[in-house]
């Protein structure tokens, strides 16, 4: 699905190959190697604490995602640093998608998986095709609706296949908005 979605990026964006890091070997392998602990590690405080901290004083289960998934994507895409409102839509559908995550699966690995793997595609075609700088997000950084949009896609997408292997599995309940008891 990433391999799609950043070529579809490559072409509508016209984009062309730069040159790799110097030590673009190295760049993967640490890349590798700790990518799946950032990520975690946000989604433990963005999907886990906040969340849980957020939703505990809501009696409503269905009021409570709504509330504590607003601010857990608005805390998300702060500790981002773009003002920009497409990186905000475009870094929020992650924040969204992994709190839907959590609140079908019971738990927060799924949206971890989802983090891991939007990461590392992004970093290593950065790596691999040049442009690594313009792979992470900062004060400077600016989207577009139609980046935003990809992405928002790309999500939709993914957190429908999760779910559906989610269903098979025994892990998500069967209901579509009936949340996890685990």
């Amino acid at each position: 699905l990433w391999v799609v979605y950043l070529a579809a990026s490559w072409v509508v964006f016209g984009q062309e190959v730069l040159p790799r890091p110097e030590a673009w070997i190295g760049l993967l392998v640490v890349t590798l190697l700790t990518t799946p602990l950032q990520a975690a590690g946000e989604e433990v405080a963005f999907r886990g604490l906040v969340v849980q901290a957020v939703g505990a004083w809501i009696r409503s289960p269905v009021v409570a995602l709504a509330v504590s998934t607003a601010v857990s994507a608005a805390i998300f895409v702060a500790a981002h640093g773009s003002m920009d409102v497409w990186i905000w839509i475009d870094i929020g559908s992650l924040a969204v998608a992994a709190c839907w995550l959590a609140w079908r699966t019971g738990g927060i690995e799924a949206g971890i998986a989802l983090h891991v793997v939007n990461n590392l595609a992004v970093t290593f075609a950065g790596i691999l095709l040049g442009g690594l700088e313009e792979s992470y997000v900062d004060t400077e950084t600016t989207g577009s609706p139609v980046s935003a949009t990809m992405s928002v896609v790309v999500m939709t997408i993914a957190t429908a296949l999760i779910l559906w292997l989610a269903k098979r599995r025994g892990i998500a309940p069967a209901g579509r908005t009936t949340a996890s008891v685990g």
